[in-house]
């Protein structure tokens, strides 16, 4: 029975993962809305569940306040959950819509991540080449990256952005975030 269970397990995750985004919203893409000193591109993979365009409005305010060129995409993803599964490819097909709007392939990418999407980048983050920033909202680096354990000097400089009222990413666990990083 476990097995049964197990491979429709297995079956299932594969069509919601490989569904034609079933309850996603679409990819969001933004050029850049102003000349800047250097040409950047951000990805920034959502929360679970919550639709792409909810985080327009922060896309915007940073390249408003950006003395950069600022691309941005925001990856879309079945049922607006960034799973492991499908992380990968969405971050791929990202990355390539602002090549085609015109970003320079050695421009630097500045990874952002809000809560299920900051936890799930930073794998990704952690393989990436020309990722040269990383930015968690509501999320810090995962315990297998603290200092001395797998790797003792995580590849890129992460900001962390927390709430203490978040009812997710507890205080606590900022706490410790802060003391072993």
């Amino acid at each position: 029975m476990k097995y049964i269970t197990l491979l429709s397990l297995f079956f299932l995750s594969n069509i919601v993962a490989f569904a034609p985004s079933t309850n996603a919203s679409s990819q969001q893409l933004l050029k850049p809305i102003k000349q800047g000193s250097k040409a950047v591109g951000v990805v920034f993979i959502q929360g679970a569940q919550i639709p792409a365009e909810a985080y327009l409005p922060l896309a915007k305010q940073i390249q408003i306040h950006s003395s950069l060129s600022v691309y941005v995409v925001i990856p879309s993803f079945p049922l607006n959950t960034p799973e492991p599964l499908v992380l990968s490819n969405g971050i791929k097909n990202g990355v390539q819509a602002m090549y085609d709007a015109g970003l320079d392939k050695d421009a630097d990418l500045i990874m952002m991540g809000h809560s299920l999407g900051g936890a799930m980048l930073q794998d990704y983050v952690f393989k990436c080449k020309n990722c040269k920033a990383q930015v968690l909202m509501g999320a810090g680096l995962l315990r297998k990256y603290r200092n001395g354990s797998m790797a003792s000097d995580y590849p890129v400089n992460t900001l962390t952005i927390d709430g203490t009222l978040d009812g997710l990413y507890r205080v606590t666990r900022q706490a410790e975030n802060y003391y072993h990083y």
